[in-house]
């Protein structure tokens, strides 16, 4: 209470600038309910100060209210668009909620504006992951690690990594860590090494390192969990997924890891619910849709399929795979709507390339099909 009267008394004076940057200091760390308090108080005398309306916002959150947060950041945000922390915590608060694109797209704009905000980088990473966009995600974090970082050996080995060049940083790596052999990033980023060129028993043993080293780094253990499947030692990847959704039961990334192991296990029975449960209990992402009709096809749920495989065009019109699965099914005809659909979209210069060719081969089947 003390630091509120604090505040209250700086407010008074006209001191606004240290009563602002205590409840920012409050909110940093955690303390939440004193942040909020010192934060109104201030805005009892200046309502339109903009940071203290962003400390509410964010305290509102801290304290579990996500609805109301969301609201208070958006309104933030409109205000000051170039306000990088109001973005990060909108970003935050969006994936809250489920709202996994407006999330990254928040997350962008905040590193857009001050790309060393760690934070945002490793969301932004565990987002890309769930919408399955494993390079992006992959970004994410080597962006993670650069904002998180400072020696400069670190930094040049990522930069390396990006560029491809794979050898020099994978050296600049082991001598970064010959002189710091317990920094659990470094390790992780040459793990990263490993799986990019195809070494993945050394990835797997230095992800084991690195847990032994953070028990509670998330990152690396969805990282061992991915190379675990790579070697194909499924049971052991899924108990690592497991033992994060221990810990944080409701997070999208691990259950959507979990569903994919389910199919690498070709217990494609234990997928459907775990897809099932995604799309219900979080807004409906294509790629989930999509995965989803797959596994509903290998168990002979053929209508169900469709829908599901309908739903992820629903959710990206271009999205070329989606209509390549519905071709493959071959009982399946296109209705004249989707015809029509496919060609607009393959005469988009923004189609993705990919999505093109998947275009291409569909509205090729479904004309075939009309002819015979």
């Amino acid at each position: 209470m003390k630091n509120v009267m604090s505040a209250k008394s700086q407010v008074q004076t006209g001191d606004l600038q240290t009563a602002v940057r205590q409840a920012m200091q409050l909110l940093s760390a955690g303390e939440a309910g004193l942040a909020r308090e010192q934060a109104e108080e201030i805005l009892q005398r200046y309502p339109d100060e903009i940071n203290s309306q962003f400390v509410v916002a964010a305290a509102v959150r801290a304290q579990g209210h996500k609805q109301d947060s969301l609201q208070r950041l958006q309104a933030v945000v409109k205000r000051a668009p170039d306000f990088p922390l109001a973005q990060q915590e909108l970003g935050f608060a969006y994936a809250d909620v489920g709202q996994l694109y407006p999330a990254i797209k928040a997350l962008q704009a905040a590193v857009g504006i001050e790309p060393k905000l760690p934070a945002s980088w490793k969301l932004m990473g565990e987002l890309f992951l769930v919408d399955g966009d494993e390079t992006s995600a992959n970004e994410a974090f080597r962006q993670h690690l650069l904002a998180s970082n400072e020696d400069p050996n670190l930094v040049q080995a990522v930069e390396l990594f990006k560029k491809g060049r794979l050898g020099q940083a994978e050296r600049l790596c082991r001598e970064f860590l010959d002189d710091n052999p317990t920094n659990v990033t470094a390790i992780r980023l040459l793990a990263e090494i490993g799986l990019k060129i195809g070494v993945y028993d050394d990835a797997e043993n230095l992800l084991e390192r690195c847990l032994e080293l953070a028990p509670d780094f998330r990152l690396a253990r969805l990282n061992y969990a991915h190379v675990l499947g790579k070697r194909e030692k499924l049971e052991d990847a899924l108990a690592q997924i497991d033992q994060l959704l221990t810990e944080e039961p409701n997070k999208p990334a691990y259950l959507a890891q979990r569903a994919a192991i389910f199919v690498r296990m070709g217990d494609f029975a234990k997928a459907v619910p775990c897809y099932e449960y995604l799309l219900t209990h979080f807004p409906a992402q294509p790629s989930i849709a999509l995965s989803y009709g797959h596994a509903l096809k290998t168990v002979g749920e053929q209508d169900k399929a469709i829908d599901a495989y309908r739903q992820a065009i629903s959710l990206r019109p271009n999205f070329g795979d989606g209509y390549w699965s519905l071709a493959n099914l071959k009982t399946f005809r296109f209705e004249d709507e989707e015809i029509a659909a496919m060609r607009a979209e393959i005469q988009k210069d923004s189609c993705p390339r990919i999505d093109h060719f998947h275009l291409c081969f569909a509205l090729g089947k479904a004309l075939d099909d009309r002819v015979l």
